[in-house]
């Protein structure tokens, strides 16, 4: 007999939902965003889930650690590697690495920097110079004066150009009759004739540079020369530098000279006049802008009163020198190129070869850096001592006394941020005396600067400070806290 009722459709029903309705039950237990972190977590360090959700912080420490650059922190900030070396303090400061590394880094401007490892470079260059002189000086003088010229005619055929423009404003391009028109033909001819002479002028001068410059020059010798022009267009940049100490003003000299340089090459190469003024002003704009941050090193350089800061100031002028010369030379050739006045680019075959040409450039650039940089310092450095010789020891002092307040001002802002130091104080100690102290080193504190600082702390805040407290009874007692 069958059966009254059929539950097989129910029971099938049953037994589909079933694995989705228990594992929706199971899921729903869970966090969703913290069940998202526990899955990217597995992925990193190639483990189930299921494995990691058990106890996420073992494989949270190996991603943590798997990410250190343990070779980078032994080289740029050995202070903190050798904190961190010792147990109880890697411990407490595991995850405070970024700001200790950033207070070794801030610690340390307040010791002089004493090599940049220039020197010995720039004694192989001068070797090279001594054996073989030919390649460096032929024809140096001539392309350094020749260059300025056509600067200098840059802008003079930039008026012309101008003179142009204005005359068709003023005619909107109708013919003048009469006698004002037969002035105003003549002067036009007149200014065609002018501009012609200064174009070929300008066309000439390029021609003898190209032709007293020796063939087949190697690297060396092609960035040296380079080097040896761009200190002498530096000179004028570095005279209002030193007069001036504004970084901007002492920039405008170097703005100049590119710009009308760059005006008369172009208008050379046949660009007509708009072309030529954005191609110049493309040009001028690279140099200018990657040139800012170096000037600002090389009239602090210039400026810092004492020696103590020459070797700092020496290092940022380099490193941003170095840097932002490589992005100029890039910069401008991918202009010049643009324009269809590299020829060299233009001729390249393949876009390897391209590269090829490009990386030589680079190359004969960081050693014009190298030449030209060492001249300024040499400059910049002179008229340091110079300024530091015109100073009172009152005035140096006090200048002094500013310049390591700043410093240490900047220390305390960091140190401030450090989890070690409200961690635990003790290891916090430590890590100043192994990382920022490590070697001796004393800051000048000006008696009557330190007074007037200390007058103008508010009630309490000296009480508060056991450092300010020892300050002020030395100076009650009439002690210098120099030693």
């Amino acid at each position: 007999m069958a059966d009254k009722y059929d539950f097989s459709g129910m029971m099938l029903e049953e037994d589909e939902t079933q694995p989705l309705r228990s594992t929706m039950e199971q899921a729903a237990q869970q966090d969703p965003d913290s069940h998202a972190k526990i899955i990217e977590l597995s992925d990193k360090v190639k483990a189930s889930p299921r494995i990691v959700e058990t106890d996420t912080k073992p494989f949270e420490d190996k991603v943590k650690m798997d990410k250190f650059d343990f070779s980078t922190m032994v080289k740029s900030s050995p202070g903190t590697a050798q904190y961190l070396s010792d147990f109880d303090a890697a411990a407490v400061s595991h995850d405070d690495t970024t700001m200790l590394e950033r207070l070794e880094s801030v610690g340390k401007k307040i010791l002089p920097y004493t090599s940049i490892g220039m020197g010995m470079k720039l004694r192989e260059i001068s070797d090279d110079i001594y054996e073989n002189p030919e390649p460096y000086t032929q024809g140096m003088g001539t392309t350094i004066v020749e260059s300025f010229k056509n600067t200098i005619d840059g802008y003079r055929v930039k008026a012309s150009d101008n003179r142009k423009v204005w005359a068709d404003q003023l005619s909107n391009g109708v013919p003048v009759e009469g006698p004002v028109g037969d002035l105003i033909a003549q002067r036009e001819d007149k200014n065609n004739e002018l501009q012609a002479q200064l174009m070929e002028q300008i066309t000439q001068r390029e021609s003898l540079i190209r032709e007293v410059t020796p063939k087949d020059l190697t690297l060396l010798q092609e960035g040296v020369r380079g080097g040896v022009q761009s200190f002498v267009q530096m000179i004028p940049s570095l005279a209002i530098g030193i007069a001036t100490k504004n970084p901007v003003a002492a920039l405008a000299p170097l703005g100049a000279q590119v710009l009308g340089d760059t005006y008369a090459r172009g208008r050379g190469e046949g660009l007509t006049p708009q072309e030529a003024t954005i191609y110049a002003g493309l040009q001028t704009s690279i140099e200018l802008v990657t040139e800012i941050l170096p000037v600002k090193s090389l009239v602090a350089l210039m400026s810092a009163p004492g020696m103590k800061k020459v070797g700092r100031n020496v290092i940022d002028f380099i490193v941003r020198e170095m840097g932002t010369e490589q992005v100029a030379t890039l910069g401008q050739s991918l202009v010049d190129y643009g324009y269809g006045l590299d020829e060299q680019l233009a001729n390249a075959t393949s876009f390897e070869d391209k590269l090829a040409i490009q990386g030589r450039r680079q190359v004969v650039t960081a050693i014009a850096t190298i030449v030209a940089g060492g001249g300024q310092i040499g400059v910049a450095t002179a008229a340091n001592k110079v300024h530091t010789a015109m100073m009172s020891e009152e005035e140096l002092n006090a200048a002094q006394y500013r310049e390591e307040q700043l410093q240490l001002n900047e220390l305390a802002k960091v140190a401030a941020e450090s989890k070690t130091k409200s961690r635990s104080p003790a290891m916090f100690k430590r890590f100043m005396q192994q990382a920022v102290d490590g070697e001796k080193k004393e800051v000048f504190i000006d008696p009557v600067q330190a007074t007037l600082y200390l007058n103008s702390l508010e009630d309490g805040a000296i009480a508060k400070d056991p450092a300010l407290t020892s300050l002020q009874t030395l100076l009650k007692n009439n002690e210098s806290p120099n030693g």
